[in-house]
């Protein structure tokens, strides 16, 4: 039987199928825990007023950067397309010109 085999397998599976189980185990113990809300409220007395003061400044200032980085990103995007189109534009010139130089070094050929 499997029981009375001594191989590294075996105790590796049973190691990994060990934890697997005691953290799913945990996982869901405090998933249903009944002091979880407790703690919360615990945990929420003991900040100071300027400490929660200080915390809503850096959200907001986390805020105020995020929307100056997308205002800083649609103003890249612009920029780009502005390029793009630049680029077009110069290529079509270029072709134009290439055109009519090589018509008009033809009708000189004539």
């Amino acid at each position: 039987m499997i029981f009375f085999e001594t191989s590294k397998n075996k105790f590796f599976f049973l190691g990994f199928f060990v934890v697997i189980s005691s953290l799913f185990i945990t996982l869901v113990w405090l998933k249903f825990a009944p002091g979880k809300q407790e703690l919360k409220i615990k945990a929420v007395a003991l900040i100071s007023d300027e400490a929660k003061s200080q915390v809503g400044d850096n959200l907001q200032n986390m805020k105020d950067s995020f929307s100056l980085g997308t205002e800083q990103i649609k103003n890249l995007q612009g920029e780009l397309v502005k390029s793009q189109k630049q680029a077009e534009l110069l290529d079509v010139t270029q072709k134009y010109l290439e055109a009519k130089q090589s018509s008009s070094t033809q009708e000189n050929i004539k």
